[in-house]
């Protein structure tokens, strides 16, 4: 699993605490994806929409090809 979030303190060094804070409110996601919770997989697809589409992008270079198969992308991820 990868790390969609990261927290960041201001000063831009990442503690040890903050790192379990991002992987606890990751996991707390994904567990609730996996029961079914329809906010929790909202969440996560707004997490995962700008990824999933700059790589839709690159592939396809066609912008209207790559909105389709970003939505079918997380369409499959979450049914």
């Amino acid at each position: 699993m990868f790390a969609l979030a990261t927290v960041v303190p201001v000063d831009g060094t990442r503690s040890d605490e903050h790192e379990r804070a991002a992987f606890h409110a990751e996991l707390a996601l994904t567990r609730g994806v996996a029961s079914g919770d329809r906010q929790s997989a909202a969440a996560f697809a707004r997490r995962l929409l700008p990824h999933v589409r700059r790589v839709a992008n690159a592939l396809l270079g066609d912008s209207s090809d790559a909105e389709d198969a970003t939505q079918n992308a997380l369409v499959e991820l979450l049914r």
